[in-house]
């Protein structure tokens, strides 16, 4: 008698997902422009970096503002009530909602290029206005905070003077080409 075995193989389909840390690429680094909060071992990065977008504290060393420690006293400030985690695109708006205080518009990095993929429709009519800036690997993604929009972009300008850039340029589509 013949023993047949059957195997099952299943692969498990990852969405794009947060939760893992990504490093800030160094030309970007260079520039300071932006806060990465080093959440290796949690799925807060979406939070954390709306905390340092807030500016809660001015002073400090940069490597100080990029470790979660400093913003968990904080994390009590936000409504995060029925806010899936990690926090996707598309539930930002609802965490507007939930947060009355706070706008928030996402930037994407897609190689040399910074692209605006969620603008606040309340752009600079709260009291904390945060531009976040996403990474991604493969099928994850991590929140940033950018600091300094003008440092971000700056680089496009062939001057040595500072560049003022206002996110509602992003609004109609815009790329920054760096």
């Amino acid at each position: 008698m013949d023993h047949i075995t059957d195997k099952l193989h299943a692969t498990l389909h990852r969405p794009l997902m947060a939760g893992t840390f990504i490093p800030t690429p160094k030309w970007i680094a260079a520039k300071r422009a932006v806060v990465n909060v080093q959440c290796f071992d949690d799925i807060n990065c979406f939070q954390y970096s709306v905390l340092a977008g807030m500016n809660l504290f001015k002073s400090g060393s940069h490597d100080k503002r990029c470790r979660p420690s400093q913003y968990k006293p904080f994390m009590k400030l936000l409504n995060k009530g029925g806010i899936q985690k990690p926090v996707p695109l598309s539930s930002i708006n609802q965490f507007e909602k939930q947060n009355p205080e706070i706008s928030v518009n996402v930037l994407y990095l897609d190689k040399q290029e910074i692209i605006p993929i969620h603008t606040s429709k309340f752009c600079n009519q709260r009291k904390h206005h945060v531009i976040l800036l996403m990474l991604t690997n493969q099928d994850k993604f991590h929140y940033t905070s950018v600091q300094s929009l003008s440092r971000l972009v700056g680089s496009r300008m062939n001057h040595r003077n500072k560049t003022h850039v206002q996110i509602e340029r992003f609004k109609s589509g815009g790329v920054a080409h760096l």
